[in-house]
């Protein structure tokens, strides 16, 4: 939503107040009376101001021949007057013009300020965009070294199983065989006590 500008009355009020205080309206000296406002809007309004200023025309009283003289010194000094009002309207609207161009200049460099700002975020935003690309095409590549690593750990799983099933086995063929033969040593050694007894001349 549009910050609604300042109004006529308030430039008005603040001319107003700097004339009170012994000093000449200007667009800096509003702008800076009221705390805020375009340099342009309070141009217009401050033009407008000076309009309303103006001395009305009154008119022209017939005076007495004797009164002539006094009356073109008078004229003549009115007129020495506007002169001086025109000349310093007219440096007024210089240094108007002045405070214009110098404010133009400030705007357009925070313009240019604000535009690096643009390409800086833009600029930013397009490397974030590519960190996150990069980002999940390393996330992918882990998740297939996570599948291949838990396939192979399950092979070695089963081949740890089966090893295990290898040794149970061998080892009950050992026991058996060293059974078998702890067995047969014993068959033998009855065998021969049994063939010494019965050889003549045995006690």
């Amino acid at each position: 939503m549009a910050r609604p500008g300042i109004t006529f009355e308030q430039v008005a009020h603040a001319a107003d107040a700097l004339v009170g205080q012994g000093e000449k309206p200007s667009i800096q000296r509003i702008r800076e009376h009221l705390g805020t406002g375009s340099p342009n809007t309070i141009h217009r309004h401050l033009q407008q101001w000076r309009a309303t200023q103006a001395p009305a025309e009154r008119p022209m009283a017939k005076l007495p021949d004797e009164l002539a003289s006094a009356l073109a010194q008078e004229i003549e000094r009115q007129a020495a007057a506007a002169r001086a009002d025109a000349e310093a309207d007219a440096l007024d609207a210089r240094q108007t013009a002045d405070e214009l161009a110098e404010t133009g200049e400030q705007l357009e460099a925070e313009a240019d300020e604000l535009r690096e700002q643009i390409e800086q975020v833009t600029a930013e935003r397009d490397e974030a965009v590519r960190d996150r690309s990069e980002a999940r095409s390393l996330i992918e590549e882990f998740r297939e070294q996570v599948k291949r690593l838990e396939q192979q750990r399950d092979d070695a799983r089963q081949e740890l199983a089966e090893a295990r099933n290898r040794i149970t086995t061998l080892t009950e063929q050992r026991d058996q065989e060293h059974s078998a033969l702890l067995e047969a040593q014993r068959d033998a050694k009855v065998a021969s006590t049994a063939k010494n007894d019965a050889e003549p001349g045995a006690d």
